[in-house]
């Protein structure tokens, strides 16, 4: 077996107890056989006496999360690529019906070309643009079906629409 970070974790180990931490945590990686291990520690320090502390430390196999938020990182990486390239725009979205019963849309929007071209930038991360700020003559029928699929618990809709921009439709 080979600790693959054993420098970095004494250094956070020493700093931890030299500084008089009550607790430090960490992930690390080891080698065994041809398995990549991911664990995380958490450890408790208490000092007994003068230069002497007691440690316990409680160890998690995290391999399975971190090789999942790998995957996850290198499928952004690719649709991030993917929308650098290609006129399309992908968008997602939380949706919530209000007492009054009209339909309260919160967009997630990567940037993408697509959205470059019809919006002149890149989306705000907490506020994107949609439909509703550009010239959209079929925005109204969009609605009544979105809203309708919604309120059907049909599992998704297509629709085609136009955007009228000063240079293109």
């Amino acid at each position: 077996n080979v600790m693959l970070d054993q420098e970095e974790m004494d250094r956070r180990s020493n700093r931890a107890v030299r500084e008089g931490h009550p607790a430090y945590e960490q992930e690390f990686r080891i080698q065994a056989a041809a398995q990549l291990y991911w664990l995380h520690e958490q450890v408790t320090i208490t000092p007994v006496a003068p230069g002497e502390w007691e440690l316990v430390g409680v160890v998690l196999d995290v391999t399975a999360r971190r090789k999942a938020e790998d995957a996850r990182r290198a499928t952004e990486d690719r649709l991030q690529q993917l929308l650098t390239r290609a006129d399309c725009m992908i968008w997602e979205a939380r949706v919530r019906e209000t007492p009054e019963g009209r339909i309260d849309w919160s967009f997630y929007v990567p940037n993408s070309n697509l959205y470059r071209e019809l919006f002149g930038g890149d989306p705000d991360p907490l506020r994107p643009r949609m439909w509703g700020a550009l010239d959209v003559p079929e925005l109204e029928q969009m609605r009544a079906r979105s809203g309708r699929a919604l309120r059907t618990g049909q599992t998704g809709y297509i629709q085609e629409f136009r955007c009228v921009t000063p240079h293109q439709t």
